[in-house]
């Protein structure tokens, strides 16, 4: 698993489904947001208590060391806020992070367009692409 925001993927698609706890990892870069999942979800305490979630970067090498690879990974509404060349730089470190299979959804467009976007929590270029843009990109940046 990867990231996840306030883990509603995590929690409604792997816990409630019966994954056991000691197979399920959640990574978020702002802690706000893994905080806001404990209060949305209150669950706080069984998922402090199974370090489910880490706080982490996944563009700092020092943290990508920190994590196993995963026979599965589930990044959900992640890829499309990159823009293009670092969604790229984002496959080949999950590609790194992946025994067997990458699995998700992101945000994406009929026709690919890399949209400018200014937020309370996010400033610069978005990728949102079409099935067949996600592809080549996916194979571009992993060699496959």
């Amino acid at each position: 698993m990867l990231p996840d925001c306030l883990g509603q993927d995590l929690r409604r698609r792997l816990i409630y489904d019966g994954v056991l706890l000691d197979r399920i990892r959640g990574y978020e870069l702002d802690p706000f947001f893994i905080e806001q999942g404990y209060e949305l979800f209150r669950d706080g305490d069984l998922m402090k208590a199974n370090k489910i979630f880490t706080v982490g970067d996944i563009f700092d090498d020092q943290f990508l060391k920190t994590i196993e690879p995963a026979d599965y990974l589930y990044p959900s509404s992640f890829l499309h806020l990159f823009d293009a060349e670092t969604q790229k730089d984002v496959c080949r470190l999950l590609s790194r992070l992946v025994k067997r299979a990458i699995a998700g959804r992101q945000v994406g467009a009929l026709v690919p367009i890399e949209k400018s976007i200014s937020s309370r929590i996010l400033r610069g270029k978005m990728m949102r692409h079409s099935p067949e843009s996600f592809a080549q990109m996916w194979n571009e940046a992993t060699g496959g």
